[in-house]
């Protein structure tokens, strides 16, 4: 794990409040999600409740190292052959049977591997990125 501790005697890096309410309502049901996006470990999230425990709630976020995506950010980004080709409902006959089966997305490869597919995946998606997916960063 590579998260520091900042208090070791509670195991507690970060400690920061959120506003759950306004003018008199809940935001989202006090419901909270925390991400972490940090490319080259497991990308976690961990939801909470924001009503619950009042005062200290607790985001149970990791950043282990990922085996299967050791590549650097820059070769990552080289790999433009990796392309969601439709995005959209799209039938596609991915056992090959000549029956489709129905997906949102139909991602081509190009001349990569499934982990390079998986590793450029992650690219996108990383913390501080402008790269988009389904038109959201």
């Amino acid at each position: 794990m590579t998260a520091a501790t900042a208090d070791s005697a509670s195991s507690t890096t970060h400690r920061f409040p959120i506003q759950v309410r306004t003018g008199g309502s809940d935001i989202d049901g006090r419901r909270l999600r925390g991400t972490q996006r940090v490319l080259g470990t497991v990308y976690t999230e961990f939801f909470i409740g924001g009503g619950t425990n009042r005062g200290n709630n607790v985001l149970a976020l990791r950043a282990d190292t990922d085996g299967n995506n050791a590549t650097a950010a820059g070769t990552i980004a080289t790999w433009t052959d990796i392309v969601n080709d439709n995005e959209g409902y799209v039938g596609i006959d991915a056992d090959g049977d000549t029956t489709n089966e129905f997906y949102y997305s139909n991602w081509e490869y190009g001349s990569r591997s499934a982990n390079d597919f998986y590793e450029r995946a992650k690219w996108i998606q990383r913390e501080g990125t402008s790269e988009t997916i389904y038109g959201l960063d």
